[in-house]
């Protein structure tokens, strides 16, 4: 496959642009003057001008000689136009007091201790692998996280940049990634799941204590119908009720109707399981340097810088896609890839997942890509389930160890028929959540 994206040209300009403009600024005091307003984290002191670079408003990097007028005009309506959940949605977050009293913290402990029948708590994941998502996702990249966790830090590290997950669904990957120590920005148009995260990482002992109360007052199916017909006002409750919900549907599924209502039948299961208050502080621990927004992909597209790591795992078109009131289509797919061919012109570092479909892989065909024989399903019954192989594209297989996963080495073969001095390879891996 061609690859028209000259990716470390494109990098190599950007660093040469940075490094210019740093050289220019060195001593000039109006600059000092906002560093010493704004000083960085301790692991920018070093480089406290590509700080500045990377941090200031546009209009000030407009003057400073950084964006052109048209540049700066963008990034200021971008930032205006974004409603960020960190900012000032962080603070409304407010434990359930109206439906009831939070469970004191030394009680905690009590819920997970005195399971009801037939109900249990995951904990945390075992030392060295990735946080369990809260939420069981039909179509989770948990799977992938071993290919990702060692060169994306790495990269991120050296670069200062983010990992950007524009449709989060579960967090797996930046869970995973957040929990090396990655910033991350994690977004997706769905409201309720980014409340999940949003109050898991704020509140996570209230947070765990109210999900516990819903839990008393029982999981059955005329609990879950109940809730299911609720509507909470406030942010926090929403996602307390989100999260009960999530957990009992069917398959895991998060689907909304056009109304943007939540209407997947109850699961019927032998056992049922809910997050312990470990497994929930393990995800706001590593949600601890998220920004995390209920945005349109586009929008979030805005915000990725050349440092960055975007990570795509749309709805895939063709299985399901109604995770959210406006749905996904191949429309949709295909502006998506061009999003991501127009980052990676940029530098921006870009790893897509994407079922293996021709329509949607003549967008990628500016990147790598890999089969990595991936099984999508979802569906009511066994004989109606689809199978769907999947890619995996990217501007920068140095950063997908797809070794790391089993018996697949589609990148590898491609890279050396290219001459590409680095190759990768990767693997089927097994079911997962």
């Amino acid at each position: 496959m061609t690859n028209g994206v000259d990716a470390e040209n494109a990098v190599e300009v950007f660093k040469r642009k940075m490094d210019h403009w740093v050289a220019g600024k060195e001593g000039d005091p109006e600059v000092l003057s906002w560093l010493a307003e704004n000083p960085p984290p301790p692991r920018w002191n070093r480089n406290p001008l590509v700080w500045a670079y990377f941090h200031a408003s546009p209009a000030l990097l407009r003057k400073w000689g950084r964006y052109t007028a048209d540049e700066a005009e963008s990034a200021e309506a971008a930032k205006a136009e974004l409603r960020p959940i960190p900012a000032e949605a962080r603070t409304a977050l407010q434990p359930i007091a109206s439906e009831a009293p939070a469970i004191p913290q030394e009680e905690e402990e009590q819920v997970t201790a005195e399971p009801v029948e037939r109900l249990s708590w995951f904990g945390c994941a075992r030392e060295g692998e990735p946080p369990v998502p809260l939420i069981k996702m039909p179509g989770s990249k948990r799977w992938l996280c071993p290919a990702l966790q060692d060169n994306v830090p790495q990269y991120l590290a050296s670069s200062g940049g983010r990992f950007v997950e524009p449709f989060a669904g579960s967090a797996a990957v930046a869970l995973s990634l957040g929990a090396k120590g990655c910033r991350l920005l994690v977004a997706d148009a769905s409201e309720e799941l980014m409340g999940i995260l949003a109050a898991a990482r704020d509140r996570p002992r209230d947070y765990f204590a109210a999900l516990g109360l819903w839990v008393e007052r029982g999981y059955d199916q005329e609990h879950y119908l109940t809730a299911r017909g609720f509507e909470p006002t406030g942010s926090f409750s929403r996602a307390v009720r989100a999260l009960y919900l999530a957990r009992l549907a069917f398959n895991g599924l998060w689907r909304v109707n056009a109304k943007g209502r939540f209407n997947v039948p109850y699961g019927h299961s032998d056992t049922r399981s809910f997050p312990s208050l470990a497994a929930v502080l393990a995800v706001s621990e590593a949600l601890m340097n998220a920004e995390i927004y209920c945005e349109d992909f586009r929008k979030i597209f805005l915000l990725v810088q050349p440092n960055d790591v975007v990570y795509l795992d749309p709805p895939y078109v063709g299985t399901f896609t109604a995770y959210t009131a406006a749905g996904f289509n191949l429309a949709d797919a295909q502006e998506l890839a061009e999003c991501a061919r127009n980052a990676a012109l940029r530098g921006v570092a870009v790893i897509a997942s994407s079922p293996a479909d021709p329509k949607i892989a003549e967008g990628y065909a500016w990147a790598h890509s890999a089969d990595v024989g991936r099984r999508h399903i979802v569906a009511a019954k066994a004989a109606d389930r689809v199978v769907y192989p999947e890619a995996i594209y990217t501007n920068r297989p140095d950063l997908v160890a797809l070794n790391k996963l089993r018996g697949h080495d589609a990148l590898e073969n491609e890279a050396a028929s290219r001459g590409d001095e680095e190759a990768t390879d990767g693997g089927v891996p097994e079911e997962s959540e």
